[in-house]
């Protein structure tokens, strides 16, 4: 009997899992390639005021753009222990980046934390394109949580595509080359 050639038939969730890893896998690829990549471009507004918020004042301090939406229940946990992340590494600056409707965010933020944040912390929004930014910076899901690191020198030095927690602190710390602090 001669060899017979069989196609291989993924159905149902073995599909759904196939493309799931392959999606990963060409969004760690792209994302490892960003890296080496230039200081991301990118139009923040002071959340609370209409003034814009210049990422340079951040240049010489690994600086944690941390994304976030109303509408996505990890990012309000995220953002819930933010203040004591930011207070344990003072030496980060610490962005929380509002996508979607921003007078929502500025809603929930001022009835849920009402705690002065860090000074380390700044509130930011970012206004027009948010799926192409959040693309352009790595993360071709466009999916929330999602935070990106600049280096001291502002370059990327690491991005994770989960809630910031103090785990994830430490990755970055580590991405970007610097002692464990605290």
């Amino acid at each position: 009997m001669g060899s017979q050639s069989r196609a291989l038939c993924l159905c149902g969730d073995q599909a759904k899992l196939l493309r799931l890893v392959a999606s990963l896998l060409l969004l760690l690829l792209t994302s490892a390639a960003s890296l080496a990549a230039a200081p991301p471009v990118l139009r923040l507004e002071e959340l609370n005021r209409a003034a814009p918020h210049d990422l340079a004042k951040h240049h010489g301090h690994v600086t944690v753009l941390a994304f976030w939406g109303q509408h996505c229940p990890p990012c309000l946990v995220e953002m819930l222990g933010l203040p004591m992340l930011a207070e344990a590494n003072p030496s980060m600056r610490i962005v929380t980046v509002a996508t979607g409707d921003i007078r929502a965010a500025r809603r929930w933020l001022s009835s849920r934390l009402n705690v002065q944040m860090a000074q380390n912390v700044s509130m930011t929004q970012l206004p027009g394109d948010i799926s192409g930014t959040l693309r352009r910076l790595g993360n071709h899901a466009a999916a929330l949580p999602f935070t990106l690191a600049l280096a001291p020198d502002g370059s990327i030095c690491a991005t994770l595509l989960r809630p910031m927690d103090a785990a994830a602190l430490e990755q970055i710390r580590q991405a970007c080359s610097l002692e464990k602090m605290g």
